[in-house]
């Protein structure tokens, strides 16, 4: 994937013998690390990866491109079954396996006491055995809590009301399309809701590479403000950072702030293949300067401090123009003509087959 431009104008791109294809972006607001994301998302798109971005903002900015998929969870839906049991019948794995997982997605970053998760997993069986009395998989779950008289169940209820109220799961829902840019907007649910939706597609995806081996086609995960999300070492990101390229899936991470994560999850972003420094605030300066190189931190301090808007300190193993690099240097993004195009939530796009 291209990752910019050198300052001889040679496009810098991910190596072939790098270790992953991660890439894991830093940057404050303004600092012109939206436009590069963009550019990477396009690249990938035009080389026939499925590109799946998570979009936490209620509308997209207006732009034209013709390779934008947008799934608004509340208006359109998703197309995806939370309750596809093909893998315990196949024998993949066990129902107890397939419930515990379900448990840890839909709880997101809410905290179940062991009463309440104990009712979650009594109202997922109720759903795995009653589901095709529902129009969608979350109703069932709903209605399963619903069922109980117990405080647990109450508790459970009260804490992911948001999401099972929702119904974003349903059938008529528009689906993932192979080799496109597909956009979930995630703005219509509450912020709580948000992150167990962000958990619940992450897993599914997750889980179902798992189960069923190396995707065909590569696909590329987009992930903005990551620190909203699970970020401990047992999360889903950290899972696939470690693992995900045996099954042929990389992740563009970005956030504003390294103090945002935690100490683990830096740990696993050491992962990543790539690493894209953009101009953070002086007061973290040298703590992205101890990422890039903890031996030459006041130098890597100063660089970053002047970075222009556009202009990122990228690491890991890199081609310019063809030849091999893997020492931080400075790349820029593309403007003017060939400046990104940002995405145009109001693109209908039916051209090509759905997943």
């Amino acid at each position: 994937m291209k990752l910019g431009i050198f300052k001889n104008g040679k496009e810098v791109r991910i190596s072939k013998n790098s270790l992953n294809r991660h890439i894991t972006v830093f940057g404050m607001p303004g600092s012109g690390k939206t436009v590069r994301n963009d550019k990477i998302k396009v690249d990938a798109a035009k080389q026939g990866k499925t590109v799946i971005e998570v979009y936490f903002e209620r509308e997209l900015p207006n732009t034209d491109s013709n390779m934008v998929n947008v799934i608004d969870v509340v208006k359109d839906g998703v197309n995806m079954k939370l309750l596809d049991t093909r893998s315990i019948v196949d024998k993949k794995e066990t129902e107890v396996t397939f419930v515990s997982y379900l448990i840890d997605l839909l709880s997101g970053q809410e905290t179940l006491g062991c009463r309440q998760t104990g009712a979650l997993r009594e109202a997922i069986l109720y759903a795995l055995k009653n589901r095709y009395n529902y129009k969608t998989d979350l109703q069932a779950i709903k209605d399963g809590l619903e069922n109980q008289e117990s405080a647990g169940a109450k508790g459970a209820y009260n804490k992911l009301w948001a999401l099972l109220c929702s119904d974003v799961f349903r059938e008529t829902g528009k689906s993932i399309k192979p080799g496109y840019i597909n956009v979930f907007v995630l703005g219509n649910l509450a912020p709580s809701a948000q992150t167990t939706m962000t958990e619940l597609l992450l897993g599914t995806i997750w889980r179902q590479a798992r189960l069923n081996g190396r995707c065909s086609s590569e696909i590329l995960i987009v992930l903005d403000e990551v620190q909203r999300l699970k970020t401990n070492k047992n999360s889903v990101i950290a899972e696939m950072l470690r693992e995900s390229r045996q099954y042929n899936i990389s992740l563009l991470l970005s956030t504003q702030s390294a103090e945002a994560l935690n100490k683990d999850f830096l740990k696993a972003i050491h992962e990543s293949a790539i690493a894209l420094y953009f101009r953070p605030k002086d007061s973290e300066a040298k703590k992205i300067a101890e990422l890039i190189d903890p031996q030459q931190v006041e130098r890597y301090t100063l660089m970053l401090k002047k970075l222009q808007k556009g202009q990122s300190i990228v690491t890991g193993q890199v081609t310019i123009g063809g030849c091999e690099n893997d020492k931080p240097i400075i790349i820029k993004s593309e403007y003017g003509s060939n400046r990104a195009p940002i995405l145009n939530p109001q693109q209908v796009l039916t051209d090509k087959k759905s997943v």
